[in-house]
């Protein structure tokens, strides 16, 4: 973080020289470390945009190069949106806006992260907006950022927003979607030796990083340990937003967000498999029709609560008599119409909400199978409503049992960006909780240690005195299973907080690292038991490289 501090502020230089070998560094960490990158890149991405001013083409070109490096890799879409549409508004220069468009048309091209325009729509009208500028470069530049959405996702999802157009502009779209060449532009990547579409004065190469468990983001699971990527056109997978492809947070785009940004609301990278894979939604929508009464079902969708909650109430005497009969992929299929009855639609009743969570609890712990397509349906709206102080116990509850079926680390690393985007506090503070107990329940051989760390630190800065407590809690936890060394990876917590910090750990300094008993949880099947056995051997380099540093 200090060394990112350290570019931004040199990002600021009078020198262009200064300003663009900044750049680059930034982009070069951005394509080595990737999804550890995310808030480094995130905090950042309104002082890159702010550099399009600048008239030196060395500049512009190195701030190309830095947006492509962390979009795919760092952020997606929607984590870029809040900063695009401060770029394009009122307050943004023309010059600027003429290049944040070439930026969004290649990303949009080169299809690394999933862009779904419903989920983007201020983003999207923004744009359509920017056709009627009064520059005519910006005016060809939102068109063909429309063009590359047409050709991407479609006439159907992009009916609504060009319906409002003016015709002649809504028929160059069109023609120019239909020029457009069918594969999508690639951004740099790891896979292609090529340069970026806009060189920057060496155009980076992305760093190998060789470790045990890199703490993931937002990327689909990745294969193997290596932090190498798999070929665009294998992350072009349409993205699970939810159940109906529509859940806001579950995408952040959930979500995803920034945090985001669900974010992208793709499955983070743990290794634990593709969420997009497995049956159609239009079969899963099928078999519900199959499963559930008629009855049942309108009365979910009525306008009533009472009806609805009497349709839940049916609904789980179902599902509790026929159980072991719901073979996969019937629980994927009465997630997903509980998340488009309910989620999706915003219930805002709370008897019904309570409801909707004691089923998918039900089905998560007693299902011959509980798919992670069917967890990360759930889990951002679950962690939403840990600020809920009426749904708060089923939702933490809820995650729990999620986690014993499909592995604490996948639950963990779906929710982090969830809870990362929350603005109340007590969301933040009972999300802290939550994960708190996920680690004593499952123990930190079953969790990824650094990335819960890198919540816990984040969640220090917050000014509310709940949060900062719930926060210490977390990582007392820690350092009862892992022992002091966990203090050395606190050096950059502010002094104060490490002072209260430190009160705390001398409180169980007496506890050997591990503790007594073992894990209160288990995952079914015994599946990523030892998934933190190499990540949580801290090793203290400060003696080797003490000499180094003088």
């Amino acid at each position: 973080s200090e060394v990112v501090k350290t570019l931004k502020r040199l990002m600021g230089d009078s020198m262009v020289l200064v300003v663009s070998t900044a750049i680059t560094a930034f982009s070069m960490l951005a394509a080595g470390l990737r999804k550890e990158f995310k808030q480094c890149a995130q905090i950042s991405l309104a002082t890159l945009l702010d550099k399009f001013k600048e008239k030196d083409k060395r500049v512009i070109e190195a701030i190309h190069s830095a947006l492509d490096a962390i979009y795919g890799r760092c952020l997606s879409m929607l984590d870029f949106s809040e900063e695009l549409m401060t770029a394009l508004g009122p307050k943004g220069g023309a010059k600027a806006k003429v290049e944040v468009l070439k930026f969004l048309k290649r990303a949009i091209d080169s299809k690394l992260s999933p862009v779904i325009p419903k989920n983007l729509r201020p983003l999207v009208d923004l744009v359509v907006k920017t056709t009627d500028d009064s520059a005519p470069e910006i005016r060809d530049g939102a068109c063909a950022v429309l063009s590359s959405l047409l050709s991407t996702s479609g006439m159907a999802q992009m009916k609504v927003f060009l319906e409002g157009m003016d015709e002649k502009k809504r028929k160059k779209v069109e023609s120019m979607s239909d020029a457009a060449p069918s594969s999508g532009v690639p951004l740099s990547s790891d896979a292609d030796s090529s340069s970026a579409p806009v060189a920057a004065p060496s155009a980076p190469k992305t760093l190998t990083l060789k470790k045990a468990a890199a703490p993931s983001v937002a990327a689909p699971p990745a294969k193997s340990e290596s932090s190498d990527p798999p070929p665009p056109a294998k992350k072009a997978v349409a993205r699970v937003v939810s159940a109906s492809s529509t859940t806001k947070s579950a995408t952040v785009s959930s979500k995803s967000s920034g945090p985001a940004k669900a974010a992208s609301g793709q499955a983070k990278d743990d290794g634990e498999g593709d969420v997009t894979a497995g049956t159609s939604l239009e079969e899963l929508d099928a078999l519900v029709d199959g499963i559930v009464p008629d009855g049942i079902r309108a009365k979910l969708l009525s306008a009533n609560w009472k009806e609805r909650l009497e349709g839940m109430e049916e609904l789980e005497t179902d599902v509790k008599d026929r159980i072991d009969s719901l073979q996969h992929p019937m629980p994927e299929a009465m997630t997903r119409l509980l998340i488009k009855s309910f989620v999706d639609k915003k219930e805002t009743n709370f008897q019904v909400m309570a409801k909707v969570i004691a089923v998918i609890a039900f089905l998560a712990e007693k299902a011959p199978k509980f798919s992670k397509r069917a967890a990360f349906w759930c889990i951002t709206p679950l962690i939403e409503k840990l600020g809920d102080v009426k749904l708060r116990t089923p939702s933490h509850d809820c995650l729990l049992v999620i986690a014993e079926s499909v592995t604490p680390q996948f639950v963990l690393t779906q929710a982090y960006d969830a809870i990362g985007k929350q603005k109340s506090p007590k969301t933040q503070e009972n999300a802290l909780l939550w994960a708190n107990a996920m680690a004593i329940d499952f123990g930190l051989r079953a969790i990824k240690a650094k990335p819960l760390l890198e919540l816990v630190k984040g969640m220090l800065e917050v000014a509310n005195p709940g949060v900062k407590k719930a926060a210490v809690e977390v990582l007392v936890t820690i350092r009862r299973q892992l022992g002091p060394d966990v203090r050395a990876m606190l050096a950059d917590v502010k002094p104060a907080l490490l002072t209260t910090i430190d009160e705390a750990f001398a409180k169980v300094a007496e506890e050997a690292p591990g503790g007594a008993g073992g894990p209160k949880r288990q995952v079914k099947g015994g599946e990523g038991g030892e998934a933190m056995a190499e990540e949580v051997q801290i090793v203290n380099l400060t003696g080797p490289i003490a000499a180094q540093l003088k």
